[in-house]
């Protein structure tokens, strides 16, 4: 009796270590797959950050265009 129990609990244990592996493989490749997004996310704030850089001497530029544009009319 006792050692069928052992058994059975050793069985239960084995179940348990199975679906503890299949949760570690899903959560590796939920994390492999958030990595990928935050790199992506990262490369874009990265091109934003260089466009709103920029703003301001885009907005000159313009400022200058129209400057010239009103003394050739």
């Amino acid at each position: 009796m006792k050692m069928e129990a052992d058994l059975q609990q050793v069985d239960a244990m084995r179940a348990e270590l199975i679906q503890v592996r299949g949760d570690i493989q899903k959560l590796n490749a939920a994390r492999q797959e958030l990595t990928g997004q935050v790199q992506m996310l990262t490369q874009e704030l990265s091109k934003a950050t260089a466009d709103v850089q920029q703003a301001p001497a885009i907005k000159a530029e313009i400022g200058y265009m129209k400057q010239e544009l009103q003394q050739a009319r």
